[in-house]
């Protein structure tokens, strides 16, 4: 483990498998880019802030339902993406 990943906050104990599954993926990903929150953020159309409740699971990113209420969950439904402008909305 480097020394980067063990500076991340610990994940609540009651945060279900999926959720938690997902944002170690997030962290990993975001360690593996070597950006900044900001960088990250400028990148995705996400505040840094944003960055910091989806990263440490204080709130899921858009997209994301909460676990039991959506087939969907995070992430890709059966291999499609929503469609979304260069802004990162969707079209209306």
């Amino acid at each position: 483990m480097s020394a980067r990943a063990s500076a991340w906050q610990p994940l609540p104990e009651e945060l279900p498998s999926e959720v938690r599954h997902f944002v170690e993926l997030l962290r990993r990903l975001k360690d593996r880019t070597g950006l900044s929150l900001v960088g990250l953020g400028e990148r995705a159309s996400y505040s840094k802030s944003s960055w910091q409740r989806y990263l440490n699971a204080r709130q899921p990113p858009p997209g994301c339902s909460r676990p039991g209420t959506s087939r969907r969950g995070c992430g890709r439904a059966a291999g499609r993406r929503p469609r979304r402008d260069r802004s990162g909305r969707r079209p209306r």
